[in-house]
């Protein structure tokens, strides 16, 4: 289909180009959704969970997360 994208399995196409490259945006994995972040803000979050490896965060994505549970549970519409 596109230079740089092989088909696997006959269902998913395979990135083995950046996207970015192609003027695409990544699609989500199934069950979850995306947001656009500021790049800067993105890019303290990212070196914060590679630097603070003491914090727990495996990934932008858990620290996002648990920052979006915090703040709705702040603001009372969730449960703790």
């Amino acid at each position: 289909m596109f230079e740089g994208l092989e088909l696997k399995e006959g269902k998913e196409y395979k990135q083995t180009y950046p996207l970015k490259d192609w003027g695409m945006q990544r699609m989500p994995v199934k069950g979850y959704d995306s947001v656009n972040l500021p790049s800067g803000l993105y890019n303290k979050v990212k070196a914060l969970v590679k630097r603070r490896s003491d914090l727990g965060y495996r990934s932008i994505t858990e620290f996002v997360a648990e920052a979006v549970r915090t703040r709705l549970v702040e603001m009372g519409e969730t449960a703790p």
